[in-house]
C-alpha cells in the first residue's frame, strides 16, 4: 500500500517554498538595482541564488516523489537544472575571469562585472520562480511517482503509424527543398536556418516524425513486435535526417532526452544500463557541439571543409554559441531601458497572430527579432 506522507515531508515542502520565495525576492532586488551590486561580494551571492533554488527544488522533489531520485531524474527538473547551471553559473564564471571570451555582440558593447552580477540575479529570479511552479505542480507529497505504475500496453496501429510517418516526412522534406535542398546543405548549411519564415509546416512535420519515433520506441519496450521495431528504426532515421537537413540540433537533442526518459520509466535501471546512458550522453554532448561548430563554419566554407576545420577546433570553443545566450542576456539587460524601451507586453500580444501561417495572411507583420 502507498505510504502516507509524513509530517517531515510536509515541513520540508513548506520550508522549501519559503526558501525559494526568499531567494527570488533577493534576486529580484539585485536585478532591479535595488542594491548597489557593484562590489565583488555580490557576484558569488547571485551565483548562490541560482544554485540554491536548484538544490532546494531537488531535495523537496525527492521527498514529494516518494524519496525516488529516479522519478526526479526523468522529470523536467533535470533538464531545467542543467540549463540553469550552464547558462547562469558556468558561463558567468567564464566571462568574469576571461572577459575576452565574450560573444562578439557583447564584446563590442562592453560590460562590467556589475552587469554580469545583475544578469545572473535576473536568472536567479527566473530559476526560483520556475522551481516554485515545479514544486507546486507536483503538489503535496503523495508518493505516486515512486509507486510502480500499472502496466498499460500501448496500442499501435502499424498502418496508421506508416501513414502518419509519411505525412510528417513529406512536410519537412518540402521545407528542406524550399530552403535549397541538398546543394545548400552541402555548400552552405547555415543558410538553411537564415530565412525560415512561413516554415511552420516543416517544423510540424519534424514533430510528427519525432512523436512517431518516441511512441513506437515505447511500444517496442513493451511488446517487442517486429512491426514496431521496424517502425521505430525508420522513424528514428527520419528524425535524424530531418535534424541534419533542417539544421535543428536542439530538437534532436530534446528528442534524445525524451527517449532516455521513456526508457528509464519503463525499464529497471541497472548499473550497467546507467553506465551506458552516461557514456552515451557524453558522446551525444560532444557530437552536438561538433555539429554546431560545423554549421557555424559552413557560413564561409563547404560542408566537408567545415567538418575538417571543426575537427581542429578546441573543445571549449565548440559550445561558445550555445552559452552565448547569457551574453545576449547581459547586453539586453544593459540596454533596456536606458537605450531601448520596454515592450510593455507587445511581444505577448503578438503570439496569437504568430500562429497564423503567412500564406493565409499576406500582410502578417514581421516578428520583433527580424
Amino acid at each position: 500500500m502507498e505510504r502516507a506522507p509524513s509530517v517531515s515531508d510536509r515541513l520540508i515542502l513548506i520550508a522549501g517554498l519559503a526558501v525559494l520565495a526568499a531567494d527570488g525576492a533577493l534576486s529580484g532586488l539585485i536585478a532591479a538595482r535595488g542594491v548597489a551590486a557593484t562590489g565583488g561580494v555580490w557576484f558569488p551571492v547571485t551565483l548562490a541564488c541560482v544554485v540554491l533554488p536548484i538544490a532546494v527544488a531537488g531535495v523537496v522533489a525527492f521527498h514529494q516523489c516518494g524519496r525516488s531520485w529516479r522519478a526526479v531524474a526523468i522529470s523536467p527538473y533535470s533538464i531545467a537544472a542543467a540549463t540553469w547551471l550552464a547558462l547562469f553559473v558556468l558561463r558567468p564564471l567564464e566571462l568574469y575571469f576571461s572577459p575576452d571570451q565574450a560573444a562578439q555582440s557583447l564584446a563590442q558593447l562592453g560590460f562590467r562585472p556589475g552587469d554580469l552580477t545583475r544578469t545572473v540575479a535576473l536568472g536567479g529570479l527566473g530559476c526560483a520562480a520556475w522551481c516554485l511552479g515545479y514544486l507546486l505542480a507536483l503538489g503535496r507529497p503523495r508518493h505516486l511517482l515512486a509507486r510502480p505504475a500499472r502496466k498499460r500496453v500501448l496500442r499501435l496501429s502499424l498502418r496508421g503509424t506508416w501513414i502518419v510517418l509519411a505525412a510528417g516526412t513529406a512536410l519537412w522534406v518540402a521545407l528542406f527543398f524550399r530552403q535549397g535542398g541538398i546543394s545548400t546543405l552541402r555548400y552552405s548549411a547555415v543558410s538553411i536556418r537564415a530565412n525560415q519564415s512561413a516554415s511552420f509546416y516543416g517544423f510540424i512535420g519534424v514533430w510528427i516524425v519525432q512523436g512517431v519515433a518516441l511512441y513506437t520506441f515505447a511500444a517496442v519496450l513493451q511488446t517487442r513486435s517486429r512491426g514496431a521495431k521496424l517502425a521505430v528504426a525508420v522513424a528514428a532515421l527520419l528524425s535524424v535526417a530531418a535534424a541534419v537537413a533542417l539544421q535543428l540540433r536542439g530538437l534532436a537533442a530534446f528528442a534524445a532526452v525524451a527517449a532516455v526518459a521513456i526508457y528509464v520509466s519503463l525499464r529497471p535501471l541497472s548499473r550497467r544500463r546507467l553506465a551506458v546512458l552516461v557514456v552515451g550522453g557524453a558522446v551525444a554532448i560532444l557530437a552536438l557541439g561538433f555539429a554546431q561548430q560545423t554549421r557555424q563554419y559552413t557560413a564561409q566554407r563547404s560542408l566537408l571543409s567545415s567538418i575538417r576545420l571543426a575537427e581542429r577546433t578546441p573543445l571549449g570553443s565548440m559550445y561558445a554559441s550555445d552559452l552565448s545566450t547569457y551574453d545576449n542576456f547581459v547586453a539586453i539587460h544593459s540596454l533596456v531601458p536606458s537605450s531601448i524601451g520596454y515592450l510593455d507586453g507587445r511581444s505577448l500580444a503578438e503570439i496569437p497572430g504568430a500562429l497564423i501561417p503567412r500564406t493565409l495572411w499576406a500582410g502578417k507583420p514581421r516578428g520583433l527579432d527580424v
